[in-house]
């Protein structure tokens, strides 16, 4: 690979890795277009980087071309989000049941109770990052790297929607209580009251679904001052 290549390689690289971020943070909203000149005057590169990083951002579904637009953020649609839930409940339940019939977890569950057994109060941000880490710590003790880094992607997919999750009053108070009932059904070794504990725990958070969409999606839009996707454009 020439020098130039590489370069060129580089430079899209940094490209998907700032959209991609700005999406999934929805600092663009769904429906909002990514026009090519305006990319290539923001990161200062030719078309050909950012042709190449909105091609990687289709593969990833983060965004698709369409008539009369181009390319555009894809917009989330309720299924798919809650299909993602239910693709995490499944490695989930199955992280439970495997950790709950081995012995020797004294120490995961120590340090994953100290941050659940007090719900004091914290900024939802607080919250969602505890979340994330309590569920991925579990994952991670299965000792199945592939089972990790699939549901890191999918929480990767979540991640904005938590912080959202957690704004929902009293949410808090009862992850913590439903934490708690997943690590004691882990350390009985009850392999199907873990798997129990930890569905209602995912499920309490599918349920909350469209209202914290709906709440997100308008902050998208008000912070960043875009239209909504349909309205008239100059």
């Amino acid at each position: 690979m020439s020098p130039r290549t590489t370069k060129r390689k580089n430079l899209s690289h940094d490209v998907f890795e700032t959209l991609k971020k700005r999406i999934l943070n929805w600092e663009y909203p769904p429906g909002v277009r990514l026009i090519e000149e305006d990319l290539c005057a923001e990161f200062n590169v030719s078309r050909s980087p950012v042709r190449e990083a909105l091609g990687r951002l289709a593969a990833f579904g983060l965004v698709e071309n369409t008539p009369h637009r181009g390319c555009q953020v894809k917009t989330l649609e309720i299924q798919t989000i809650k299909d993602l839930y239910q693709l995490r409940l499944a490695m989930e339940l199955y992280v439970v049941e495997t950790l709950a019939r081995r012995p020797g977890q004294e120490t995961l569950m120590a340090s994953l109770r100290a941050d659940w057994t007090d719900p004091a109060p914290r900024e939802s941000d607080a919250w969602a990052a505890l979340d994330r880490r309590f569920h991925e710590e579990l994952a991670t003790a299965v000792g199945n790297p592939l089972l990790t880094q699939q549901l890191a992607a999918v929480n990767e997919r979540l991640t904005v929607l938590r912080p959202f999750d957690f704004s929902i009053e009293e949410r808090s108070v009862s992850t913590c209580r439903q934490h708690m009932d997943i690590l004691d059904t882990i350390a009985s070794g009850d392999a199907n009251g873990a798997r129990e504990a930890m569905r209602v725990n995912i499920e309490d958070s599918l349920g909350n679904v469209e209202t914290v969409v709906g709440r997100l999606i308008a902050k998208a839009y008000l912070r960043g001052g875009f239209a909504p996707p349909g309205a008239a454009e100059a």
